[in-house]
């Protein structure tokens, strides 16, 4: 097993904002975040602090994800005109279900671990040293031959399409004008609509253009 931590205080918090309008660095985030999803081995999470963003978006390629009772665990890039780009608009539906992901993409609200254990989204709330409860935890992956998970396997079944109005319909009220989140609720429709590469492109496409924009 593999287990993905980070030192300091906090895990992955995101990208560098500083990048942004800069051409991109080789290895994007999208192709890293597919070679863990894509790993062999079982990879866990082992999440403290903050893993938000694109710090999400590496968890959730992970197979398995705990943390720290006092982690917060979100996807803000609507905040600041975006979207996630690195799958968080695919993968999240597929863990959590369409309406919590919808929410939570198009608001940019963190949920906190107790939250996201609650839904999901993270498999353990772990105490003490990070490294060795999330190695204890490894070990009983071993030990009971679970089975690696990839995220983008998992099947999203047809959702009504009056969770995407009421989103949408309270979107246009309350943040008229804004580009990024009406672009959210179609990238989590794609997740639903389409196989998860096609979907995967189509959020790349939404979030090139995003970034391009005014906003």
């Amino acid at each position: 097993t593999i287990v993905l931590a980070c030192k300091g205080r906090t895990f992955i918090a995101g990208a560098d904002i500083r990048e942004f309008g800069k051409p991109p660095q080789e290895p994007r985030l999208v192709d890293v975040v597919q070679q863990i999803e894509n790993s062999p081995k079982p990879v866990i999470a082992a999440i403290h602090g903050t893993a938000l963003g694109g710090g999400l978006e590496v968890a959730l390629a992970c197979h398995f994800r705990v943390a720290t009772g006092d982690a917060k665990l979100g996807l803000p890039e609507v905040q600041l005109g975006l979207l996630p780009g690195a799958g968080g608009t695919q993968r999240l539906p597929r863990l959590i279900g369409v309406e919590a992901a919808l929410d939570a993409i198009v608001e940019g609200t963190p949920f906190s671990a107790q939250q996201a254990l609650a839904n999901g989204l993270i498999d353990e709330i772990i105490e003490g040293d990070i490294i060795e409860a999330a190695c204890a935890f490894a070990q009983r992956v071993i030990a009971q031959r679970l089975p690696v998970r990839r995220t983008s396997h998992i099947q999203l079944e047809k959702c009504s399409r009056q969770i995407f109005d009421a989103v949408e319909k309270r979107v246009r009220q309350k943040k008229r004008g804004y580009l990024a989140p009406l672009t959210c609720i179609q990238a989590v429709k794609d997740a639903v609509d389409l196989p998860f590469n096609e979907g995967m492109a189509a959020e790349r496409g939404h979030f090139v253009g995003l970034a391009a924009s005014s906003q």
